[in-house]
């Protein structure tokens, strides 16, 4: 058995697919930080506007500006939490796929570093 120090090494090199991929995950990233604020609005003021047709549709009175505000935050909140509940259920449902496919004696490190390659 021989010994070959450098072919035990990783080679240190990126193909078009990697840079690619690396580039778009950065757009992608950094996406997240500029529509934060759209989303934001835009989730707010539909919170309000429906919140004011069911209450003109019930006879009630208009919100007062602090119903307003109260109600953009509790639909901003709303939102960032279904993103976090859709999010469990996708790594849920990528692990599960990945031992089912791997089988219930592979590990979990086994399994994520086949998935990884």
């Amino acid at each position: 058995m021989t010994d070959k120090p450098h072919d035990a090494a990783p080679r240190q090199q990126l193909s078009l697919l990697d840079s690619t991929c690396i580039i778009v995950g950065i757009i992608i990233g950094a996406s997240i930080y500029e529509s934060s604020p759209f989303i934001a609005q835009n989730a707010s003021a539909a919170a309000v506007k429906m919140v004011e047709s069911c209450r003109e549709w019930s006879q009630l009175e208009p919100l007062s500006p602090d119903g307003q505000a109260t109600v953009s935050q509790l639909a901003i909140v709303g939102v960032w939490l279904l993103g976090g509940v859709l999010a469990l259920i996708g790594a849920i449902v990528s692990f599960a796929m990945t031992r089912h496919t791997l089988g219930e004696e592979a590990p979990v490190a086994v399994g994520m570093a086949r998935a990884t390659g």
